[in-house]
């Protein structure tokens, strides 16, 4: 008896389970085919009030590459000051990294050399005022009568000896620079930053010293040295569009064009060298600071310009929802780049001014895909 009771219960637990499993595919059917349920490309009230939508643009194809840099100073912005006396040095008022005015005085250095021509000139100075004067009479004495013509003409010659020899100590001077007795004064040829000092006080300085006294350079504007692999050279050229970041500033960005491109790879580095000019009015950048570059080169080919947030990437493809007349739909893309006002440059079924979802696509994306599944299904 217990076994009747068993069967009849096993009878009715089954059709009980096959009446719901078939009454909850017909209310999916009728979900997914009626209007209780939004379809597979249109959206739930609760995602209508988050998605925004923006129109496709044109935009030129920019191509970008990524190097590294190091900075230069401009080679006709630099002097170095060479020893142009033997001696020892009494002062020095500039170091390394210090800023100087052109003029101003860096260092000084007493020298028996600058001694020596100090005393030259005292004594061709007086020699040639010696003859002046002895010219001065025997003109006198010519037009007395009291001198012959040739005594003038040797009194002249003298004077014109003495004026000479006098020229000449003045040149030699002047090659030695700017001197106060037997001291000479090294000055600042121009306004800028000192990178080399190779002096201190109470140095000898031997005539052999052939090391700069200092180097001063303009760092106003600087050279920013790129370094280009082999792969990227065909994506260098000339005026291309260079922005610069020192990792010591990384929200300073440096802007400039390719001046120069090297016809050259480096054996040891394997790279070729491009240089394009920065400003660096506020003195930021100094040489041999590193520094990350974007070459950025037009291509005459305008390709579609969606928002940033508008690409959604999905199993190893990328994609934009394209919204049209309140309908949505998934476009596959191919993603070229970025520009430089945000926008993701791309290739696909599209139009200019047709729009996409540019700010939670992402979400819309996951949710068309999943209305897919179960449609599919």
């Amino acid at each position: 008896m217990k076994s009747i009771y068993k069967v009849i219960f096993s009878i009715i637990l089954t059709t009980t389970i096959g009446l719901l499993i078939i009454t909850n595919h017909n209310s999916t059917a009728k979900d997914s085919g009626g209007k209780d349920k939004p379809s597979s490309n249109s959206l739930s009230k609760s995602m209508e009030k988050i998605v925004t939508t923006e129109a496709v643009s044109l935009a030129p194809l920019t191509n970008k590459v990524k190097l590294t840099g190091t900075v230069e100073a401009l080679p006709n912005k630099q002097i170095s000051i060479p020893a142009i006396v033997s001696g020892r040095v009494t002062a020095v008022y500039a170091s390394q990294g210090d800023q100087v005015k052109k003029g101003q005085v860096l260092a000084k250095i007493y020298s028996s050399d600058m001694a020596e021509v100090k005393q030259e000139w005292i004594e061709a100075k007086a020699n040639v005022d010696r003859e002046t004067k002895e010219f001065e009479v025997a003109e006198s004495l010519f037009e007395a009568g009291l001198s012959s013509k040739l005594e003038i003409q040797q009194a002249k010659s003298e004077l014109e000896a003495a004026n000479a020899q006098l020229d000449k100590v003045n040149q030699k001077l002047k090659l030695m620079g700017e001197s106060n007795n037997a001291t000479h004064i090294v000055r600042a040829p121009i306004s800028g930053t000192v990178t080399e000092r190779n002096i201190t006080t109470n140095m000898l300085l031997r005539e052999d010293f052939e090391e700069a006294l200092f180097t001063v350079v303009d760092l106003s504007d600087v050279w920013v040295k790129i370094n280009v692999f082999e792969s990227d050279i065909k994506k260098v050229k000339l005026g291309a569009n260079v922005k610069a970041q020192a990792m010591a500033y990384p929200d300073e960005v440096f802007e400039g064009e390719i001046k120069k491109i090297s016809k050259f790879i480096d054996p040891e580095t394997k790279v070729m060298s491009a240089r394009v000019a920065v400003n660096n009015q506020h003195g930021l950048l100094m040489p041999n600071m590193a520094m990350n570059i974007t070459v950025t080169e037009d291509k005459e080919e305008n390709v579609f310009a969606v928002a940033e947030n508008a690409v959604v990437f999905h199993n190893n493809k990328e994609f934009v929802v394209k919204a049209k007349n309140n309908e949505y739909s998934i476009l596959p893309v191919t993603v070229l780049g970025e520009n430089d006002h945000k926008k993701i440059l791309v290739r696909g079924d599209l139009k200019a001014q047709d729009f996409v979802v540019s700010e939670k696509a992402l979400l819309l994306f996951n949710e068309l895909i999943q209305n897919q599944d179960i449609a599919n299904n």
